[in-house]
């Protein structure tokens, strides 16, 4: 890969810029971490010097050094001295009106580190720090010029088609993305299609695969890496190479556990089972544990069976509540795959009563788990789904219920008793009136829908309060997500459509109006895009 870091340009240095090549400050300084995202151009593509406004009279009257990092669209910004109590933003731009900036963060330490990420490759950026005083005054450093550096090759290829509905405005944020065909590692879009920010993964080897990376509320991110999910039938995986990394904007490794460590210290606890590799999602909860989804192997009838297994670990990687599917589920009901029973893809934390909920794609059902914040005994509560404990209220079943699904999602504010549950309904062997499985001769063409349900708890009912039913040619046979965006809108992605991933933005209204779209050009599929309001949490950007 070619991975050539971000550099000032020659302009800069005589303008008489002083620039720091080296190391970071001492260890004094605060990890301010703070990100930001630019639009690298303007929407023709050129790039413009831009005219100072009249904010940037103001004189520079801080310090600072800016330099480049290991990341070559990620910057460095040094303030070594700031009085303590002051705020610190960066303002960030293509030119001297800047535009955008990061959050505020308070100085404790006298000096702040500031990184600056979220620019697109081969592109000038004027980068500045704002400093806000305790007596309420305020003051710049002085600007500087970055030239950020280019994507690695198998990155530098990749192409997005963004298109915004006639009537609508671009909506805010961007898309970090997770892909199952083509890069493997991790990046993020803006929402016009310009990589921003990717995940220089190193020790990436040709079998290997991320999914579902997520931001944690800290800034960092977290996700499954390595060795792929495997049937019993393709061998045995390495389990040095299963991973489930924290790792921050600069790629940096901020804590890891394998599934060989995690296997060793399940032993040390007195558990018998052997995990395989760990797939699909990682919850992080309110206290800092994580929830693992992985695998794990039982002969049943002669056969090597796989299921699923959650295991919470704490702080210091130590496993202290581990479900199995193999302990709470009939082992012969399967509806899917004879080999790959359950083939989990999602478990879901519920505040509100501090259970579980668990997406089976191979049972075509969504299980609720007594979890208790770790406390419970990991039985099943309930099975929402076709055969499940449920009636539909407004749908004819069996056709109506999802199948295939991904990634359940609460919408609202409760998540127990009643409340409103969002998922992927991919339609994978969909269940006519007839009793046919779709796409097979005589049976409709098979298709995705993304459903509302109003779940009640108490009377086991769900209803479909809003359901997009899209035609056969966006059938999305695997993977895919989606969610309440903060502007009210729903967002889904479309995974696997033939001609390539698709994902849409729509109007929750019953016109489900589409307002944003983002097509892979490239054909590749995307497993998970996820929208944020910027590469930083609390922060908006446009």
């Amino acid at each position: 890969m070619n991975n050539q870091r971000g550099q000032f340009s020659k302009h800069a240095v005589q303008n008489g810029l002083v620039v720091n090549r080296g190391g970071r400050f001492g260890s004094s300084l605060i990890a301010a971490m703070l990100m930001l995202t630019g639009c690298g151009g303007s929407d023709d593509g050129s790039q413009s010097s831009g005219a100072a406004g009249a904010s940037h009279t103001q004189i520079a009257s801080v310090a600072a050094v800016l330099e480049g990092t290991t990341h070559p669209l990620v910057a460095r910004l040094n303030i070594p001295a700031v009085d303590p109590g002051s705020t610190v933003e960066v303002e960030f731009g293509i030119n001297r009106s800047y535009g955008r900036s990061t959050p505020r963060a308070v100085v404790t330490s006298g000096a702040a580190t500031i990184l600056v990420a979220g620019m697109q490759a081969r592109s000038g950026y004027h980068i500045r720090a704002k400093v806000v005083k305790a007596d309420g005054s305020t003051h710049y450093t002085q600007d500087f010029l970055f030239n950020t550096g280019v994507l690695p090759d198998n990155l530098a290829s990749v192409r997005f088609k963004a298109e915004t509905a006639p009537g609508k405005t671009l909506p805010l944020g961007v898309e970090l993305i997770s892909s199952a065909t083509g890069p493997h590692q991790p990046y993020a879009v803006d929402l016009r299609g310009n990589i921003i920010w990717y995940y220089p993964w190193t020790d990436y080897e040709a079998s290997f695969t991320a999914a579902g990376v997520e931001q944690m509320a800290n800034g960092n991110f977290i996700t499954t890496l390595g060795q792929s999910y495997n049937l019993p039938v393709t061998g045995t995986p390495d389990p040095t190479k299963s991973l489930v990394r924290e790792f921050n904007l600069l790629g940096e490794t901020v804590k890891q556990v394998t599934i060989s460590e995690l296997n060793a210290k399940l032993a040390m606890a007195g558990n018998s089972i052997t995990l395989g590799v760990f797939h699909h999602h990682v919850e992080v909860l309110p206290n800092g544990h994580w929830l693992l989804l992985a695998n794990t192997v039982k002969v049943v009838d002669g056969l090597p069976v796989l299921g699923d297994v959650i295991i919470d670990i704490d702080a210091d990687m130590k496993p202290v509540w581990v479900w199995n599917s193999f302990d709470h589920m009939d082992v012969n009901r399967r509806p899917m795959e004879l080999q790959d029973w359950t083939h989990g893809n999602a478990v879901v934390y519920s505040p509100t009563d501090g259970n579980l909920l668990i997406s089976l794609r191979h049972q075509h059902w969504v299980l609720k788990v007594n979890y208790q914040n770790g406390a419970g005994d990991g039985a099943v509560i309930w099975r929402l789904g076709k055969g499940g404990d449920f009636t539909l209220i407004n749908g004819s079943d069996p056709t109506d219920w999802q199948y295939a699904q991904h990634f359940p999602v609460f919408v609202g504010p409760t998540s127990a008793g009643k409340f409103d549950l969002s998922l992927m309904d991919n339609g994978t062997e969909r269940i006519g009136t007839d009793g046919l499985k779709c796409g097979t001769q005589g049976a409709p063409a098979c298709y995705t829908t993304m459903p509302l349900f109003r779940i009640d708890e108490q009377a086991r009912t769900a209803t479909i309060l809003s359901r997009v039913t899209l035609p056969p040619n966006l059938f999305s046979a695997f993977g895919g997500n989606g969610g309440l965006l903060a502007n009210g809108n729903f967002e889904y992605n479309l995974c696997a459509v033939p001609s390539g991933a698709v994902i849409q933005e729509r109007t929750p209204d019953d016109s489900h109006a589409l307002v944003w779209s983002l097509t892979n050009l490239n054909g590749h599929f995307i497993y998970r895009g996820f929208r944020m309001q910027s590469l930083y949490p609390g922060v908006t950007w446009n």
